[in-house]
C-alpha cells in the first residue's frame, strides 16, 4: 500500500496508525493480497484502505453490541480485519497490546493470534505452502 493511502486512512479516522502496522501495509499488502486469492476460503487481513475505513467507522455504530467480557469494546482496539463470521482481527492502537488480536463474537472474548505481523505472515505464506487444507466448510 502506497504511503499516501495510509496517510488518508489516518486523516479520515483521525489517528495515526501504529509502526508496526503502518509497516505490515507499506510492505505486505499485495503478498496478503495474493494469498487471498490462492487460498480463496482463508480470511486475511484487510488490505485495502477503503475496508480498513470501512470497518473502523462502522464500529463506532456496533461498539456496544461488541464487549470484551462484560467490558465494553475499548476505542483503542484499531480493526485490521474479518472472518465475515462477526469476529474481528484488531491491534491496540496505544500499543498496551503487542500483535495481531481477534476478537469472537459469541464468546466476547479476545485472545492474541500472532506476537507480530511478522508471525501473521509467517503462518500466513505457511499456508499458502499448503493451500488445499482451506478448500472449504466440507474439505
Amino acid at each position: 500500500m502506497e504511503e499516501a493511502e495510509i496517510v488518508r486512512i489516518e486523516r479520515t479516522l483521525g489517528y495515526s496508525l501504529p509502526g508496526e502496522y503502518r509497516y505490515f501495509l507499506w510492505r505486505h499488502t499485495d503478498e496478503v493480497r495474493e494469498i487471498g486469492e490462492l487460498i480463496e476460503f482463508r480470511a486475511v487481513l484487510w488490505t485495502d484502505a477503503n475496508d480498513i475505513i470501512a470497518g473502523n467507522s462502522d464500529l463506532d455504530k456496533q461498539a456496544d453490541d461488541m464487549l470484551v467480557g462484560d467490558e465494553p469494546w475499548p476505542n483503542t482496539f484499531f480493526l485490521v480485519g474479518t472472518n465475515g463470521g462477526g469476529d474481528y482481527w484488531f491491534v491496540d492502537r496505544t500499543g498496551t497490546k503487542r500483535g495481531v488480536w481477534f476478537w469472537q463474537h459469541e464468546a466476547q472474548k479476545i485472545e492474541e493470534k500472532h506476537d507480530s505481523f511478522e508471525d501473521y505472515m509467517e503462518a500466513l505464506r505457511s499456508d499458502a505452502r499448503d493451500p488445499k487444507k482451506w478448500q472449504g466448510p466440507f474439505g
